[in-house]
């Protein structure tokens, strides 16, 4: 599996951050997390870094960092890293309004969107338990 080939490394020697769906992850633990999207078969299944409500271009938009097409409603995770923890606790709110900026803007049904932090997916045996805990296998 590529999570093994990956953490089988040094952390230092972990390769380099790459494009998903040509895109660059803002951390480590997006590509983690992405890495462990398609380890687990939802390659085709999922959004990364989708604007809503004018995306951060726009005061109140924001982005998604991953939207899984989960049966019936879609998932929305958010991988928050130290900068994250810094934010004032109103930008914090406008997450809660995920749902219905989805469903006004993409005709998409979703869950209240999930956060996890950085130190929840900093192993390999973390980032697989956590993945199939929220998202499950495909």
């Amino acid at each position: 599996m590529v999570l093994e080939q990956i953490y089988s490394q040094k952390k230092n020697d972990a390769p380099a951050i790459r494009l998903v769906q040509n895109k660059m992850p803002d951390s480590t633990e997006e590509w983690y997390w992405a890495l462990a999207t398609y380890d687990n078969d939802w390659g085709t299944r999922f959004s990364f870094q989708l604007p809503i409500g004018g995306g951060t271009a726009v005061r109140g938009g924001m982005i998604i960092d991953f939207l899984y097409y989960t049966p019936m409603v879609a998932t929305p995770v958010f991988i928050d890293g130290f900068y994250w923890h810094s934010v004032p606790a109103l930008e914090r709110f406008q997450r809660s309004q995920v749902p219905s900026l989805l469903g006004a803007e993409y005709g998409i049904f979703a869950k209240a969107p999930i956060s996890i932090s950085s130190n929840e997916i900093d192993t390999l045996e973390k980032v697989r338990e956590k993945f199939l805990e929220i998202i499950g296998p495909a």
